[in-house]
């Protein structure tokens, strides 16, 4: 978050024009970026500080879905990608390979396939993390097209979470149930986080975990700014698990 260097609901707000990452550290956490969990950290919230700045530097967002994606979306995504070790984010039109998977397990034609607007890839475990469905350029109020992504995204990561248990078939049940899949939804001017899980036999639920609200406005942008920054960590928090 960007302020003063003033306490305001429980958070500590630092101009970052004046002062360091490592300073922030020290003040928020009593110690040094020299230790390496607080290295990760840093990491994290120098590069959200700078995909925020690129949300100010381009207010041309609503134009075209590709652009907003290109210019904000995109970037947040490769924040929580580079701070989980074997994973990258791959944008842009991506095509899941879980679908893939499925449809020759149940040896059907796999010239049907399911495209992304982005995909959170661990490059060890050969498996697909989260998902990216963008609804139109920013601020398009679009009901219809809402529902038809997550209608889209609900069966890709149904499909993702089973292609987890294929690999791991001799898990145990309840480390199943723990497990969780992600799905990112930016539409008109919100960006939503959710997961995706089994909680009884049969029954899965998506549940939405943060939502925030992106201001283009940087007078306007101090509570975004915070919003943001927690929905992002919180879809890092939730797929540091599946590692």
């Amino acid at each position: 978050a960007v302020s003063n260097g003033k306490r305001r609901n429980n958070y500590l707000l630092l101009s970052t024009e004046k002062i360091s990452v490592e300073h922030c550290h020290n003040i928020l956490l009593k110690n040094s970026l020299r230790t390496k969990t607080l290295l990760f950290s840093g990491h994290f919230f120098n590069n959200i500080f700078i995909s925020i700045t690129g949300v100010y530097a381009h207010p041309n967002m609503n134009r075209t879905e590709a652009n907003y994606n290109y210019r904000v979306i995109w970037p947040f995504m490769d924040v929580v990608a580079e701070c989980l070790p074997t994973c990258q984010f791959e944008p842009g039109e991506k095509r899941l390979q879980a679908i893939s998977e499925e449809l020759k397990r149940q040896d059907l034609a796999t010239s049907h396939f399911y495209n992304a607007d982005g995909v959170i890839f661990d490059d060890e475990l050969g498996l697909e993390l989260a998902l990216l469905e963008t609804s139109g350029p920013f601020s398009l109020d679009d009901p219809t097209r809402e529902t038809n992504d997550h209608v889209k995204a609900a069966y890709g990561l149904l499909v993702m979470l089973h292609t987890i248990a294929y690999k791991y078939v001799y898990a145990d049940a309840d480390i199943l149930m723990r497990l969780k899949v992600c799905f990112v939804h930016p539409a008109k001017n919100r960006i939503q986080v959710w997961t995706f899980g089994l909680v009884e036999k049969e029954l899965y639920v998506l549940n939405r975990i943060k939502s925030a609200i992106l201001q283009t406005d940087s007078q306007l942008g101090e509570e975004s700014i915070i919003d943001m920054t927690n929905a992002f960590w919180d879809l890092k928090v939730s797929m540091a698990f599946l590692q």
